[in-house]
């Protein structure tokens, strides 16, 4: 927990030791078919693409920030969203609103429509971390109000930078989650001459920092990955079935970054919050490796920080290599309720 006189870590909370349970029923499946609708629509595309890249004039001939995509959606399943909760945080967690971090599920579809103005294939698409703002709670049993809108495009000289912005929110507050999807487009690598090769600098391995505290520890399966999709809709076949993820270059299938992100989530309510959602109003993370199932990780803070503004980091057990690290930032004592 926090401090509300001295800004600074008043204790230090044990580290808790989770085990996402597995496997989750299937029957949760049948409530993503908007999203595998989206999912198999980018598919076609990208063969309707044949995986041709758009040229730099249509790139600039892109109108940015895009249009606005709004979508009335129904009420949440609640029994989803129970399950969904005892797989990020365990049992015993009391469901006491939509979980902010869920939001790919329902963002997915309208997320996938602002980003098909974009001259390449959604599949040439690598997500690489997301911001939360946090501005309210969304009751359970309220219908969605959301938007989605392309935000930024800017092209670098190997990559192209994408930011996407995704509001949820209800009728008494329309912005309750605003989230930030940052993604790149890898450009075609350009052959390095004498001239523009830089010797790289002597840099420190991977690792987290010494005044971090370790908050918790999570043992995941192989079938991790499809727990997750079963939940979220993204069926991504990276995710779930090894062969297709050994032929896209990894050992194994591979967590979804949004699922390491929902665990830290939740982390950060228990053992910096006291279990309290409201008093978190920032959630800002990288993707740095992915993390090959099956595998232990382990997420720690660091809360010696006298800004508002506190570090996590997610490494793997074994190895000590990051996957993840980001910041978070609590509301003040002030604005607490």
């Amino acid at each position: 927990m926090v401090d509300d006189d001295d800004n600074v870590r008043a204790e230090k909370v044990k580290a808790a030791e989770h085990n996402p349970y597995s496997p989750v029923p299937i029957k949760f499946v049948w409530q993503q078919t908007t999203t595998l609708k989206s999912l198999f629509g980018v598919a076609a595309s990208t063969l309707v693409s044949k995986f041709g890249f758009g040229t730099k004039a249509k790139l600039s001939e892109l109108q940015v920030p895009g249009p606005i995509i709004t979508e009335t959606l129904p009420p949440l399943d609640n029994e989803l969203l129970e399950h969904y909760l005892k797989w990020c945080s365990g049992p015993g967690v009391k469901l006491d609103r939509v979980p902010e971090h869920l939001f790919p599920q329902w963002a997915f579809p309208m997320m996938a429509s602002a980003l098909s103005i974009l001259p390449f294939p959604m599949t040439a698409i690598l997500n690489q971390g997301c911001e939360l703002e946090i501005n309210g709670t969304i009751p359970l049993g309220v219908s969605l109000i959301c938007t989605a809108q392309l935000a930024d495009v800017v092209e670098e000289e190997t990559k192209i930078r994408i930011t996407t912005k995704i509001t949820s929110g209800y009728k008494g507050n329309r912005e309750a989650i605003v989230a930030y999807v940052f993604a790149i487009i890898p450009l075609p690598a350009k052959k390095k001459t004498a001239k523009n090769v830089k010797t790289k600098g002597k840099g420190r391995a991977d690792g987290v920092p010494d005044e971090a505290d370790l908050i918790a520890s999570h043992n995941l399966l192989s079938r991790s990955g499809q727990d997750y999709a079963y939940f979220s809709g993204d069926f991504n076949p990276i995710h779930w079935i090894p062969t297709m993820a050994k032929l896209s270059g990894f050992k194994n299938v591979i967590l979804h970054g949004f699922a390491q992100m929902a665990l830290v989530h939740e982390d950060i309510l228990r053992s910096q919050c006291g279990g309290d959602s409201s008093l978190l109003s920032n959630l800002d993370v990288r993707f740095i490796s992915p993390v090959v199932l099956p595998t232990c990780i382990n997420v720690s803070v660091d809360t010696t920080s006298k800004s508002d503004s506190y570090k996590v980091y997610v490494s793997n057990k074994e190895s000590g290599a990051l996957h993840m690290a980001g910041s978070f930032k609590l509301k003040p004592p002030a604005s607490r309720i």
